[in-house]
């Protein structure tokens, strides 16, 4: 359980791949996928033994976990709307730019406690924010299919008068 059932904030950095903080995926959430560093990697694992239900993956490029900010949440009957993660550059101000895949990043995560459907204990965590320690510019290779699609097309030339 989060620290004695409290809500707790944990920092992850590593490498930062498909970052989406502001168009919800199709289940309504913001995303991220975060190649921890060893230190952070660490604390994961001491999260899942902690009782964390979220999957570590490994493939090619190493360990990873997405890291996910639901627009909104129904707790007890009432929907709780939660607003984009906040993303800053490596000099705190706010970033603005598209985040490349292997961007350096720090994520903060939110742990907290929940009970199971079979009553059991166990926590969760929630992406709140991101920092951008190296960015890594945005380029058209990291674009997924449904980002392929909407652009299609947009290579050719414009057309006379524009």
């Amino acid at each position: 359980m989060a620290s004695g059932g409290r809500t707790e904030y944990i920092l992850l950095q590593g490498k930062a791949k498909w970052v989406k903080p502001t168009a919800p995926d199709k289940y309504g959430n913001y995303s991220m996928v975060l190649y921890p560093n060893q230190e952070s990697y660490n604390k994961l694992l001491d999260l899942k033994q902690r009782g964390l239900k979220n999957e570590i993956k490994k493939d090619e490029d190493g360990y990873s976990i997405t890291l996910r900010r639901p627009q909104s949440k129904t707790y007890n009957g009432k929907v709780k709307g939660f607003a984009p993660p906040e993303i800053i550059g490596p000099d705190n101000l706010p970033f603005r730019q598209l985040i490349g895949n292997g961007s350096d990043v720090t994520a903060k995560i939110e742990v907290y406690p929940y009970h199971t459907p079979q009553g059991n204990s166990a926590i969760a965590m929630r992406w709140m924010a991101l920092r951008v320690d190296n960015h890594v510019p945005y380029d058209k290779k990291d674009f997924d299919d449904e980002q392929y699609k909407a652009f299609a097309g947009f290579e050719e030339k414009k057309p006379e008068g524009f």
